[in-house]
């Protein structure tokens, strides 16, 4: 399963669901987006908001 985060979010926002999600026999995909965000020092963007 892929779950992708929101706009300012990034990938560790996503990691804890993992264990509340309990499904053993899917693999869990967390990735970060490919953009910094121009105003979270730590957040990813998936595309500008422009």
């Amino acid at each position: 399963m892929v779950a992708l985060h929101g706009w300012g979010a990034n990938a560790e926002d996503l990691a804890s669901l993992a264990a509340y999600l309990q499904l053993p026999s899917y693999q869990l995909l967390f990735p970060n987006a490919p953009l910094p965000h121009p105003h979270a020092p730590n957040g990813r963007a998936w595309y500008a908001l422009v």
